[in-house]
This record gives C-alpha cells, sequence and structure tokens, in this order.
C-alpha cells in the first residue's frame, strides 16, 4: 500500500481536532508502514513573509468534510496559516493532498514551497505493536511510508492501527469533576 503524503487530520472544518492518536495493534510483517512527522511550525519559519501572508488567505481548499461528528461545519475555503487576533500562530491547516487539488491550481507554488520547507522538518519513526503515537496537531503533520509488500500475507497478519481524535473541553465532566477535586471539593456523585 502506497504512502500517505504529511497532514493534519480534518484541516478542513471549524474545530479541528487538536491531537490524534495511532495505536499499533499489529505492525507491518514487511517491515513498512513507519510514522512520518514533521514540525509545521518550524516549516512556517522557514517561510518568507510574502508566502507567509499568501498563505493566510482562506482560499484554500482540500478534500470534502462530510458528516463528522464533532468538528463544526465544513469550513472550505480556508487559510492554511491561522493566526490568532493576537497574531500568534493557532493553526497550520496543512494537508500534502492540497498540493493536487485542482481547486488550488494558481496556488501550487507556495503550497509546494511549504511542502517542501516541511520535508526538511520530517523524521520517520518506525512504532512496534503495543506502541501509541500522541500527535499534537497544533505542531505536528503526520504521515506514513509505504507498507512493505502485502501479496502473499495472510489474513489477520497486516498492519492493524486504531485511531483516534481528541480536542480539550473544559466543560466535559471529567474536567469539572477535576476541577472541583484541585479546589478541594468532593466529588460524591
Amino acid at each position: 500500500m502506497g504512502s500517505r503524503v504529511l497532514h493534519i487530520d480534518a484541516p478542513n472544518v471549524e474545530h479541528v481536532p487538536e491531537y490524534t492518536s495511532l495505536l499499533v495493534l499489529r505492525g507491518d510483517p514487511a517491515g513498512g508502514g513507519a510514522s512520518l512527522l514533521g514540525d509545521l511550525r518550524a516549516a512556517m519559519a522557514r517561510l518568507g513573509e510574502a508566502d507567509r501572508h499568501a498563505l493566510r488567505e482562506p482560499v484554500f481548499f482540500e478534500g470534502r468534510a462530510e458528516n463528522l461528528r464533532g468538528v463544526g461545519a465544513p469550513r472550505m475555503p480556508f487559510p492554511v496559516l491561522e493566526d490568532d487576533q493576537d497574531g500568534q500562530m493557532v493553526w497550520v491547516r496543512w494537508a500534502g493532498k492540497m498540493l493536487r487539488d485542482p481547486r488550488n491550481t494558481g496556488r501550487t507554488a507556495v503550497l509546494e514551497r511549504f511542502a517542501a520547507a516541511l520535508a526538511q522538518t520530517t523524521v520517520a519513526v518506525t512504532l512496534g505493536r503495543g506502541q501509541l503515537l500522541v500527535v499534537d496537531q497544533r505542531r505536528i503533520a503526520h504521515g506514513r511510508t509505504a507498507l512493505g509488500p502485502q501479496q502473499g500475507l495472510a489474513d489477520g497478519t497486516r498492519r492493524w492501527i486504531m485511531q483516534a481524535k481528541a480536542t480539550f473541553d473544559p466543560a466535559a465532566p471529567a474536567h469539572q469533576i477535576l476541577a472541583g477535586v484541585a479546589a478541594g471539593r468532593r466529588n460524591d456523585a
């Protein structure tokens, strides 16, 4: 199976999941499938101000965002680089597939420059059975190298991973309980 280009999960929605995780239940018996991790902020810092300005424009597209829960409405087009009201970088909404999306024609050069900068920050990590990778999507894009040859592998022996996404929600019941404990209140409910 082919590689997966560097990306964050769901870059094209209102509320991008802050974290994504990969739990390896079974590694690739053919030895492929290393996880790729690229530093989004370091890559953005390698670009000139004109490129960063172009990436702040809400004119980029990536895939579709339908039937997703907990992430708000689809946001297309969207900016690749998103700052807060104080000008601090909040999100780098990146997916390498944007380079091939025909809706981004005319903006490919700046996307290619960012992809090249991101490649300079990328490392490969091979995870084994039982290992968990948790990625802060505000900082890191993830991808995967190609799996090794899969033909001839018996059913139930191929790579098997579980993925989960999460966002901090201070209103979640668990956080309310922990806040109460920190404040010295007991929760006997």
